[in-house]
């Protein structure tokens, strides 16, 4: 399965419920994800036609939802190309595996991750950025079934931005398969991914998955350096 711009946008607003009087501003932030090189593949150079395959779709899809929440295309592609594969393992589970309801996937991203603001610790100067994490919705439950007054590790959890994968990606694909002369194109891709990409998702699930992302410095050390 192979889709070209025009259709792809055409999908996108579809899924998106753009109106007509908004689908300019809309092809502006898809042009600015592009510039980003969201998704992989989409900045091949001047003149070059771009077909988008399922990788692609699943991470532009992943990157307007976090649009859609409120990121700037800047920090939604950050995000995304720090956790290029484990988004698009997520996303694949979500699309393409007959999951319990226990085992759908989300994705948590802490505040502190979407600042992006640079800080100095032992002489070097970081970004902070990347607190991104993949639960399962039982994982996710027992996350929030408990108080905690206190989050050590990656930023204030009653402020992370949630996304439900499964629910994400369900959209997606009904959205893809609605026209009919696509159908059978679409399944036959999210099967071929499915198998191609096994031992990538088994990666995935052993190493990120119901893994709370930590952040990369210790903030008692740590020097606001804002400009």
């Amino acid at each position: 399965m192979h889709l070209s711009y025009s259709k792809l946008v055409e999908i996108l607003v579809s899924l998106h419920r753009i109106p007509p009087s908004g689908i300019g501003a809309f092809k502006a932030r898809l042009r600015k994800l592009q510039a980003e090189e969201v998704p992989l593949g989409s900045k091949p150079g001047k003149g070059k036609r771009v077909d988008y395959d399922l990788p692609m779709i699943l991470e532009l899809a992943v990157a307007l939802e976090l649009l859609q929440s409120g990121l700037s295309p800047s920090d939604a592609s950050v995000l995304i190309k720090a956790n290029r594969a484990s988004f698009y393992s997520a996303g694949l589970m979500g699309i393409a595996s007959d999951l319990t309801e226990e085992s759908d996937p989300f994705v948590l991203i802490s505040p502190v991750s979407m600042t992006g603001y640079p800080v100095e610790m032992y002489g070097e100067r970081i970004e902070v950025i990347g607190a991104v994490s993949f639960v399962t919705r039982s994982f996710f439950n027992e996350l929030f079934a408990k108080r905690r007054l206190f989050e050590p590790i990656s930023g204030d959890s009653w402020r992370w931005l949630i996304v439900d994968v499964r629910k994400a990606m369900g959209n997606v694909l009904a959205v893809l398969t609605d026209d009919e002369n696509m159908r059978e194109a679409v399944f036959d891709a999210v099967l071929s991914a499915w198998e191609r990409d096994a031992s990538s998702r088994a990666q995935f699930i052993a190493s990120r998955l119901n893994k709370i992302a930590e952040l990369p410095i210790d903030f008692e050390d740590v020097t606001d350096v804002n400009p």
